[in-house]
């Protein structure tokens, strides 16, 4: 029996790249979740802030490779500041080392670019719906 979230499970799209972001956020609606976007390392956090009392952020895809506030500092940040939202880096294929890095940081989880869309269901299923 297949395993579905939680309606209105909110997980935050971080990446400066709109057409990931898009695709992403299709995939986990058609998986149940609600997505929403940040186009920056600092939108996100942001979003996470204003977002923190109606209806929180309960997971993070995060890419680690963004001008300005990189997925690293950001996950550092949330470590401090957002301990108990969980945290899926993103990272292009040739940069494998990066993601477990992040992992070794703080992230639950990795997912390589370009996704392969059954493994990106599977450990956000796994992640998302502790």
């Amino acid at each position: 029996m297949e395993q579905n979230p939680p309606v209105g499970r909110r997980i935050l799209i971080v990446d400066d790249d709109p057409q990931v972001r898009a695709t992403i956020g299709e995939r986990l609606h058609d998986w149940g979740f609600e997505a929403v976007e940040a186009d920056s390392g600092h939108a996100g956090l942001m979003r996470i802030i204003f977002d923190s009392g109606r209806h929180p952020i309960q997971g993070v895809l995060l890419d680690l490779h963004m001008p300005i506030l990189g997925g690293m500092a950001v996950l550092h940040e949330m470590r401090e500041q957002h301990p108990n939202i969980p945290v899926i880096v993103m990272s292009d294929v040739n940069e494998i080392h990066a993601a477990r890095e992040a992992v070794k940081q703080g992230a639950r989880e990795y997912v390589l670019k370009p996704f392969d869309p059954e493994l990106l269901k599977t450990k956000c299923l796994r992640v998302f719906f502790q």
